[in-house]
């Protein structure tokens, strides 16, 4: 949604919005249980049957809400007109939105259709999606790995240095429990596993494969914003507003704390100093010298490509709403 443009072409929402959008919605979107009616409900036979209805029953959520409010947003917008590059076809922007938020078991699959130019013939290829996690759980290596066709169109493409590639992936941190079961994990333990053992150990496994494939995708220098948490504030669904605001509490106090880079020695994440500083940059810190050097790039390449310029104003501009984001 951050790359929706607005009438002038210039983006539709702000960074800085996105903590307040959650804060205004999340509630309608991921609806807490009724206290009154969970009393009610205590028998061990109706918590049996809940049980089994949220286990097989379908999604935890219907989605309406979600998917009224995001085509409401963002309307007719369609995916050619977004301000980045995307790397799929044409559909419209509320389409992405609602599909990528498709998370299996938590809100439907999302179906729509698209018109494509086949061999000049107009043809509606359908869609049916869930979560991109399924495919590409850190979608930073599909862009990533574009760029080699990039740079052959495009040989000037880099104007920071050859080679020299600047990654901004925002995640949701880790959850303590699931870093404890994978230090479990071994060849001996899953070799036991059936069918049955595969499914109950999923999240531990697919959190293994997911690093795993952006160490061997991307496979540089890290600097890692690192949350790792449990119960409540890892849950995705957990809305109430005691959450929402110590979710709020823990993105502020971790712009506070200190750039870490996984050591290649203990595979523990520790502190880094900075060159030019001389000392741990905090990932605040880190953030706004980011988004200095995305904005200087981008002015580079601008006064190159038709000797325009940019301003100091869209740079700072830049680097305040890329802090901002990282909450």
């Amino acid at each position: 949604m951050l790359t929706a443009p607005d009438a002038h072409n210039r983006p539709l929402f702000a960074a800085d919005e996105i903590t307040q959008f959650y804060l205004d919605h999340c509630s309608i979107i991921f609806p807490q249980p009724n206290p009154v009616v969970l009393c009610i409900c205590s028998g061990f036979f109706e918590h049996a049957k809940k049980w089994i209805h949220d286990m097989v029953g379908g999604p935890k959520y219907d989605g309406k809400y979600l998917h009224a409010l995001v085509r409401e947003l963002l309307g007719e917008t369609r995916l050619h007109q977004t301000l980045t590059s995307v790397v799929i076809p044409d559909p419209l922007l509320s389409d992405v939105c609602i599909s990528t938020s498709a998370a299996p078991t938590y809100f439907p699959p999302h179906r729509f259709h698209v018109n494509v130019s086949v061999d000049g013939k107009e043809e509606i290829r359908e869609f049916n999606l869930i979560d991109g996690g399924v495919a590409a759980n850190n979608p930073t290596t599909l862009p990533y790995g574009s760029l080699p066709d990039i740079c052959k169109g495009n040989p000037d493409f880099f104007t920071m240095g050859k080679g020299k590639v600047l990654i901004l992936s925002l995640g949701t941190g880790t959850s303590t429990i699931v870093e404890a079961e994978k230090q479990k994990l071994t060849a001996d333990v899953a070799a036991n596993w059936g069918t049955l053992g595969w499914v109950r150990n999923t999240n531990a496994f697919t959190d293994i494969l997911s690093p795993a494939e952006s160490d061997m995708a991307l496979n540089d220098n890290a600097a890692i914003l690192g949350l790792n948490d449990d119960g409540a504030l890892s849950s995705m669904d957990i809305a109430t507003k005691e959450n929402l605001d110590n979710l709020v509490r823990v993105g502020e106090e971790l712009l506070k704390k200190p750039v870490t880079q996984v050591s290649v020695n203990t595979g523990a994440l520790e502190p880094v100093i900075h060159d030019n500083l001389g000392r741990e940059e905090t990932n605040e810190e880190a953030l706004v010298r980011f988004a200095k050097l995305l904005s200087n790039e981008r002015k580079d390449r601008l006064e190159r490509k038709d000797g325009g310029d940019v301003s100091e104003d869209t740079e700072s501009a830049m680097a305040a709403s890329l802090a901002s984001s990282s909450l």
